[in-house]
């Protein structure tokens, strides 16, 4: 997954790959909010397993929000 710092409270960057991602994001980044934009082929290309993400932000008290 790479991102980038826009500002202090905003980070840019491509979907979260694996729940590992949002461990990395909560813990290091402080990210509290993930807006994800892929579509439905998107996320099947890249093989995601999207239910994955989103139970680890809710295990993080991350909220996840999709809007492909």
């Amino acid at each position: 997954m790479n991102y980038t710092q826009i500002t202090e409270n905003l980070i840019v960057g491509s979907q979260p790959q694996k729940p590992e991602d949002i461990d990395h994001l909560n813990k290091e980044m402080n990210v509290g909010y993930v807006i994800n934009l892929q579509q439905d082929k998107d996320i099947e290309y890249w093989g995601i397993d999207l239910q994955s993400i989103i139970s680890r932000c809710q295990e993080f008290g991350v909220c996840h929000i999709r809007r492909p």
